[in-house]
């Protein structure tokens, strides 16, 4: 069996310099205690009966927003972030793809992020929103899935299969950068138009190679009607796709996952009606991935679910 618990503290502050310019800050530590115990080891013998991880870190942030006028907005971030290992990352056995087996590693440390961040928008009145945002992190002793021992070996029979010995490792160090592009506008007739997509790229520093679990290009587009009582919204979800090659190594070991030509692109169409009865109850009905378009999210071992009907009724006090 195995828990995992965490205490943390923090501490927040925001400041008017003046009607202008915002700082806020804000400091927390977090302390997590973990505990697996390996009690049977009729399928393994593990060269341990337990795993105790014990780990705090000290994490912050300091941040600006400035107002120069005319429905202008600038803001600066810098922050730094810490995850420890879970239950997941230090005492699971699994086959990742055929061929290969994941096992514990009891010596994996917290990975630690650094980030940098600026986002600009323009609003004009209430009609109109158009916001940017741009971000790098860098990873230092980032959790990546590397060839291990286990018992000395480099090989185990697994599911009755000879298969490679992988494990979690603070092996890596890594930076990821991204940016978004957001935009609404509330049309004269009540119609509302918004809308986002977010691009991201990541690579593993140390080998040189696509970082692991890094999205594609994703977003969606939607139109907004009020009628009354009635709230409808159209909404197109979209994904871009990874071409074969550009994908990280440990994922073009994943024939079940992944075609030939990579991770492929995809879109559905949405709608989501909302009736209001009274200020305490409504009635949803949502379509959902109109078109039944087979697709699978990106890194996901399962499909997404195809056309759904959805028939709901809220209360709220």
């Amino acid at each position: 069996g195995s828990d995992y618990n965490t205490i943390a503290a923090y501490l927040s502050i925001k400041q008017n310099i003046s009607h202008r310019l915002i700082f806020n800050s804000g400091v927390r530590y977090t302390y997590t205690l973990l505990n697996s115990k390996f009690e049977d080891d009729s399928f393994y013998n593990f060269p341990f009966d337990e795993i105790k991880l014990r780990n705090g870190a000290l994490t912050g942030n300091l941040g600006l927003v400035y107002l120069p006028g005319n429905g202008w907005k600038l803001n600066t971030l810098v922050s730094s972030g810490f995850r420890a290992p879970n239950v997941d990352d230090v005492g699971k056995v699994f086959d990742s793809e055929p061929g290969a087996v994941v096992v514990p590693n009891p010596d994996l440390k917290p990975e630690y992020s650094y980030n940098v961040e600026y986002g600009i928008s323009k609003s004009i009145g209430e009609q109109f929103r158009l916001g940017f945002v741009n971000y790098y992190s860098f990873l230092k002793d980032a959790l990546v899935r590397r060839p291990f021992n286990f018992n000395g070996q480099s090989q185990i029979m697994y599911d009755g299969v000879l298969s490679d010995v992988f494990a979690e490792q603070n092996a890596g160090e890594a930076f990821i950068w991204g940016l978004s592009i957001s935009g609404e506008w509330k049309m004269p007739s009540g119609v509302i138009m918004n809308g986002s997509v977010t691009y991201t790229q990541g690579e593993d520093t140390v080998e040189k190679l696509p970082l692991r679990h890094v999205t594609p290009l994703f977003g969606e587009l939607g139109m907004t009607m009020n009628v009354k009582q009635l709230t409808s919204t159209f909404k197109v979800k979209f994904s871009g796709g990874i071409p074969f090659e550009d994908l990280a190594p440990s994922e073009q070991a994943k024939p079940h996952l992944y075609t030939t030509d990579g991770a492929l692109a995809w879109y559905t169409i949405n709608i989501y009606n909302s009736y209001k009865l009274n200020d305490y109850y409504s009635i949803n009905f949502n379509l959902e991935n109109i078109l039944d378009t087979h697709y699978r999210p990106y890194s996901s071992g399962i499909s997404a679910p195809g056309f759904n009907a959805v028939i709901a009724f809220r209360a709220s006090f």
